[in-house]
């Protein structure tokens, strides 16, 4: 389901991309790589539970990822975004009792939105984050197999500061916070851009992202989370 929506969301960018290039507007698609640890801290029923899994046992289990950034701006101070995190995971283990567990889990965030530029060198944003996780685990013997669809939208609004260090170098920070389905998550991302490319066209970046989630479900149990994602960031503009 995520998959697909994900898709969507980047076929439609690039769908007004083309709808409206004649119109002045400037883009740039960033593919990237965020090198991201996983805390969790979970309440069920006031009993906890907790980990932490490191980027490289991220990289043992993945099935595939795909990571990109996608922005326009209008000749005024308006433009839109869109940023997928899109990671496919699965492991298999044996337990000491002889059980063989098969989990496969495909994680989407999504931020959709608008920009506006307030002056230079800051902008504002806004939209929607919306994070999904389909998961799925059998357990063989007895045959049992657990699936679970949980996804929630928040209302997601920043800011974002850049500037020039040098001729070639320049500098990124943005800050934003969201709510809604979640009880709250706030993100965080600092780096800086090196410009390459005979037309100037490109540009390497280089970074550091920190994101904290915190959701809580009531119903037969009571669930609550709290998910941190932190660690660097490394990408490519290409501009058009």
């Amino acid at each position: 389901m995520f998959k697909r929506f994900s898709f969507l969301v980047l076929g439609g960018l690039f769908f007004c991309q083309t709808a409206i290039a004649d119109n002045g507007w400037r883009w740039t698609v960033t593919p990237y790589l965020w090198g991201s640890d996983i805390d969790y801290d979970a309440r069920v029923n006031d009993r906890r539970v907790g980990g932490s899994v490191s980027f490289s046992d991220l990289v043992d289990t993945l099935e595939g990822a795909l990571q990109v950034h996608v922005e326009g701006h209008s000749p005024g101070p308006w433009g839109v975004f869109g940023d997928l995190t899109y990671i496919s995971l699965s492991d298999t283990i044996t337990t000491p009792a002889g059980a063989r567990v098969d989990t496969a889990a495909d994680v989407a965030l999504i931020e959709v939105g608008g920009v506006y530029s307030a002056t230079e060198g800051i902008d504002v944003l806004f939209g929607v984050r919306s994070l999904g996780l389909d998961t799925d685990i059998t357990a063989t013997p007895p045959g049992v197999i657990l699936s679970a669809d949980p996804s929630l939208a928040d209302a997601l609004l920043g800011v974002r500061f850049s500037g020039d260090l040098s001729d070639r170098w320049d500098y990124l920070f943005r800050v934003d916070v969201s709510g809604g389905d979640s009880e709250g998550t706030w993100n965080v991302l600092a780096g800086a851009g090196l410009n390459f490319g005979a037309k100037g066209n490109k540009r390497a970046l280089f970074g550091y992202r920190h994101m904290e989630i915190e959701t809580e479900r009531e119903g037969a149990s009571n669930i609550a989370v709290e998910l941190t994602m932190s660690g660097p960031l490394v990408g490519v503009d290409f501009a058009f």
